[in-house]
């Protein structure tokens, strides 16, 4: 279901428009055992159109309490606690890595879309009533942002990291099951159409991806060794492996543009943001690793289904080896 954005003069948000239009289709299906509902909705991405109460959190300065009113004149010459302004869109492109105060900006800024969102699924649960406990709901997306972790705002540098790649999928499993239990395990979007057919009971041989149906049910413990992402932007390209342990980042560039950035690897799941770059220390591990990245891009350009070469990865390395502290 897509839902068309408000017009100009209107005092709904996008978001009101979407859940609106999934009430009316809630409706329509009523009654029926098997169905599918849709529902895509733009909120986390620019421009953030949050109604004031949900940025108010995270743009408001900290209440005085009862200690900070006795506070002596020379607590009074502290520096005041800096008010932060909302974005509401910002221009792709670079961002000074030292600006503290636009980074905190970005991050509040869509820290208020997500809870405006947040918020707005739990209406929708709200509104199926009983009527929940019989549905599976499933919450992800298609891609991450870049909001200045790495010094860049959108879409402006193929750079695969994990405010990139790592996805959020969210599943509530008929009459709250297995409520609050968070796997530790790789998945990726395309396993989201196996998932559905298995859950609707039906076969899908053309998937290339694994039904997480077994993982959601405590009956397997991982679908995969590693997963793996690609995005190309203009004459740059960048590919990305990953396992439980490792974030491996391949750039590369036609012969026609200037050398792309140097390889990137970073320990998981202890460097999360990947700020400490350790692919100096871990040379035969890279080769490794780069080996089995492009058997499997060659492996889904091949016609038929996918065959996943094995991880190569030797039992040896270790996490501790140079300058991951």
């Amino acid at each position: 279901m897509r839902v068309a954005p408000p017009p100009p003069d209107s005092e709904d948000t996008p978001l009101v428009l979407a859940l609106e239009a999934a009430r009316i289709a809630l409706r329509k299906l009523a009654g029926r055992t098997d169905w599918l509902l849709w529902l895509e909705v733009a909120t986390p991405l620019p421009p953030w159109d949050v109604p004031e109460g949900f940025r108010e959190p995270y743009f408001t300065a900290p209440e005085a309490t009862e200690e900070s009113a006795d506070e002596t004149e020379d607590d009074e010459a502290e520096e005041e606690v800096e008010i932060l302004e909302p974005i509401t869109g910002v221009a792709p492109g670079e961002i000074d890595p030292g600006d503290d105060t636009l980074f905190l900006r970005l991050q509040s800024s869509y820290a208020a879309a997500v809870t405006y969102l947040d918020a707005g699924i739990g209406q929708l649960l709200e509104d199926l009533g009983e009527a929940a406990d019989d549905v599976l709901l499933v919450v992800t997306t298609d891609g991450g942002q870049q909001l200045g972790e790495h010094g860049v705002v959108g879409p402006v540098r193929p750079w695969l990291h994990e405010e990139v790649v790592h996805l959020p999928l969210i599943v509530r499993l008929p009459g709250g099951a297995e409520a609050g239990r968070r796997i530790a395990s790789l998945t990726q979007p395309v396993d989201l159409a196996p998932t559905l057919a298995d859950v609707f009971e039906t076969s899908l041989p053309s998937a290339q991806g694994h039904s997480l149906v077994p993982l959601m049910q405590g009956d397997a413990e991982q679908v995969r060794d590693y997963a793996v992402a690609g995005h190309r932007l203009g004459k740059y390209a960048e590919w990305y492996l990953r396992t439980r342990e490792w974030a491996f980042l391949l750039p590369e560039a036609d012969e026609e543009a200037q050398p792309p950035r140097t390889p990137q690897l970073y320990v998981k799941p202890d460097d999360r943001w990947e700020v400490n770059n350790v692919v100096q220390h871990q040379p035969e591990l890279i080769e490794r690793m780069e080996r089995t990245l492009r058997a499997f891009v060659q492996a889904t350009r091949q016609s038929g289904p996918l065959h996943v070469p094995p991880l190569e990865e030797p039992q040896t390395v270790s996490k501790d080896e140079g300058g991951t502290s």
